[in-house]
């Protein structure tokens, strides 16, 4: 896509997974994704090739979603992300790094990351780039605390920032 049209490099994005971080010895993507950020429909048709994929396969899908409020506003914005998050994208900004770790995971593993990819949901991302943030993060003490204070998926820790990030008490 990029070959063809080298304006497509503005919003074809690295997509960083939580099996990338607990499988990849570098922690980097195998994916790609086209993000539109927030932008129109009518300034989404900048990139004609882009928006023709999300027409073919993103918006299939979003018309077979349930009539209701999210459902409804998902279809009629069928190019965007179904759930932005523009205050993660605020807050590692600006940063060239942050810190990350796959939300539910049998071993936690805090991973310094690139904060110029597109992070998936199932991520738990941290706005800071310190490496005595991660090494705190990264201790079998923050372990301990993070399987205390968090839940479990079959035999998988299920990390909470709000109960083991937010609760911790940091040196």
């Amino acid at each position: 896509l990029i070959a063809r049209d080298p304006k497509n490099q503005a919003r074809i994005f690295p997509y960083l997974g939580g099996q990338n971080i607990n499988s990849s010895p570098t922690q980097t993507h195998e994916r790609y994704v086209i993000s539109f950020g927030d932008m129109s429909l009518e300034d989404a048709g900048q990139w004609p090739m882009l928006l023709k994929i999300a027409r073919e396969r993103v918006k299939p899908e979003r018309d077979n979603l349930p009539d209701n409020p999210d459902g409804r506003r998902r279809k009629a914005l069928w190019w965007l992300f179904g759930r932005s998050t523009p205050g993660l994208y605020e807050a590692i900004g600006p940063r060239d790094r942050c810190i990350a770790t796959a939300m539910v995971t049998k071993y936690l593993n805090f991973s310094i990351i690139s904060s110029h990819q597109i992070l998936d949901q199932k991520l738990v991302v941290i706005s800071d780039d310190r490496i005595t943030v991660w090494g705190v993060l990264q201790s079998h003490v923050h372990a301990i605390w993070a399987r205390v204070h968090s839940s479990t998926l079959e035999d998988r820790l299920s990390y909470s920032p709000s109960d083991a990030f937010g609760t911790f008490p940091f040196p």
